[in-house]
C-alpha cells in the first residue's frame, strides 16, 4: 500500500523494457522491450514505431505459429549517425535494424555469434561500438567470451576472447582495452 511518485514523465506501454539508447538526434529513444524495439518521440512522449523481432522459424501456417524471438536481457547500441540499431536476441544473433527511406526502421541481415562450446545458443548480451575501427563487440553469456564483428561485412573480426563466466556488459576504454562484467564465477 505504498505510492511512489516518479520524477519526470512516464510513458506506459505493454512489455518489459530491459535496455535503452538515445538516437543522435536527441529526440528518439529506442527501448529494448520483451520481443520488440520501441521508438519513442521524447518531446511528444509517444511511441512512434514498434519493430517486432523476426519470427523464430519460417512464416508458414504451422500450429502452433512461430513466435517472435525475445530480445535477451541487455544489449542495445546505436551507430554514431543513427542509421543502425543493434540488439541481441535470445539465441545467437545480433539483430540489425536500419533506417529506411521513410525514416522508420526495418530489420536487415543479422550478425551471427560463434556457437558456445557447451552447445546451444551463444546468448548475446552487452555490446559496445568501436567507431574508429568500425567494430561491434558483443558478450556471449553462454560462450563466456567477447566477440568482435566488422560492421561493414557483419563477419567475425578475430577469435572470441575468453573473459570469464557469463559476461554481461562491456565498456570500451580504448581500442586495446575493455572492461567486462561477469554474472558468474568468483
Amino acid at each position: 500500500n505504498q505510492i511512489l511518485n516518479p520524477a519526470g514523465k512516464q510513458i506506459t506501454f505493454p512489455g518489459r523494457p530491459v535496455d535503452l539508447a538515445l538516437l543522435p538526434d536527441g529526440r528518439t529513444l529506442v527501448v529494448k522491450n520483451r520481443n520488440n524495439l520501441l521508438f519513442i518521440d521524447v518531446k511528444e512522449s509517444e511511441v512512434v514505431q514498434t519493430l517486432f523481432l523476426p519470427l523464430d522459424g519460417p512464416v508458414v501456417p504451422l500450429k502452433p505459429a512461430p513466435k517472435p524471438l525475445g530480445t535477451g536481457v541487455v544489449g542495445l547500441v546505436v551507430s554514431p549517425d543513427g542509421s543502425r540499431v543493434y540488439t541481441g536476441d535470445v539465441r545467437s544473433a545480433v539483430q540489425v535494424a536500419g533506417r529506411g527511406e521513410n525514416g522508420t526502421f526495418e530489420w536487415s541481415n543479422p550478425i551471427t555469434l560463434a556457437a558456445a562450446k557447451v552447445g546451444g545458443a551463444a546468448a548475446p548480451a552487452g555490446m559496445a561500438l568501436d567507431h574508429e575501427h568500425n567494430l561491434l563487440y558483443v558478450t556471449s553469456t553462454r560462450g563466456n567470451n567477447v566477440q568482435a564483428f566488422d560492421l561493414m561485412t557483419g563477419e567475425s573480426a578475430g577469435q572470441p576472447i575468453p573473459v570469464g563466466v557469463a559476461p554481461y556488459t562491456i565498456v570500451l576504454a580504448s581500442a586495446a582495452k575493455a572492461y567486462v562484467s561477469n554474472w558468474g564465477g568468483d
